[in-house]
C-alpha cells in the first residue's frame, strides 16, 4: 500500500525536486560570501632605493559565491609605487587604491591595519 503511494503523481513529485533544486542552485550561487586571503607586498619604481616593508598582508574579501570560486588568489597583490612614498617612513592605511580588485568584490578589512614602509635612498657614489 505505501508503494502505491509512493508512484501516485510520480511525475509532479519529479518535476517538483527538479524546479526546488534549481531554485536553490540560482540563491546559493548569489549569495554573498566572504574570504581572508593572504596577499604579498610589491613595489614598483624601486631603482636605488632600499625599502623596508612586510612581505605580506591579509585581506578580506567579500563577493558572490560564483566571483569568489572564480577568483585567481595568487594574481593578487598590493602594488605601490615607490616614487610616490618618501624618504624615511611613510604610513598606508588606506591599501584599497593599491590593490586592483574587480568590481564586484568588496574588502570589508586589512590586516594589519596600518603599514609602515621605510624608504632610503642607495647612495651609488663610489
Amino acid at each position: 500500500m505505501k508503494l502505491k503511494n509512493l508512484f501516485t503523481n510520480l511525475n509532479y513529485k519529479i518535476f517538483a525536486f527538479i524546479i526546488g533544486y534549481s531554485l536553490w542552485a540560482y540563491k546559493a550561487a548569489d549569495q554573498k560570501m566572504a574570504r581572508w586571503i593572504t596577499i604579498p607586498v610589491c613595489f614598483y619604481n624601486d631603482k636605488q632605493v632600499s625599502l623596508e616593508a612586510p612581505e605580506v598582508i591579509a585581506i578580506q574579501l567579500q563577493a558572490t559565491r560564483s566571483s569568489m570560486q572564480t577568483l585567481d588568489a595568487t594574481q593578487l597583490a598590493l602594488n605601490i609605487d615607490c616614487q610616490s612614498l618618501v624618504n624615511g617612513p611613510n604610513i598606508l592605511a588606506n591599501y584599497e587604491s593599491y590593490l586592483f580588485l574587480p568590481t564586484d568584490f568588496k574588502v570589508l578589512q586589512w590586516s594589519p591595519t596600518t603599514i609602515e614602509i621605510k624608504k632610503h635612498k642607495i647612495n651609488t657614489d663610489e
